[in-house]
């Protein structure tokens, strides 16, 4: 089985409501890992996370060209944030 397949009959599954209302509480589940420091956990919810991103990606049509460059930009726009601090 392909990831991406495997991950589309999951959404189709589903549906768009489900698949929404699904990644709110893979969020909040990290978050509960995040804030006990299970690591065990922590790949288990960012797993989930990683997977419910790419349902939404597809409820949305999300391009994946633009999300990379949105996340460069953002990334470049922290690291100027971080410079002018230093400076």
């Amino acid at each position: 089985m392909r990831l991406k397949n495997g991950l589309y009959d999951i959404y189709i599954t589903y549906g768009k409501n489900t698949e929404k209302i699904k990644a709110m509480e893979e969020l909040g589940e990290l978050y509960h890992a995040l804030e006990t420091e299970d690591i065990e956990n922590i790949y288990e919810e960012v797993a989930d996370v990683l997977n419910v991103i790419e349902h939404i990606k597809t409820i949305y049509n999300l391009d994946n060209k633009k999300i990379l460059k949105i996340r460069h930009d953002k990334v470049k726009r922290e690291l100027n944030r971080i410079n002018a601090r230093i400076e």
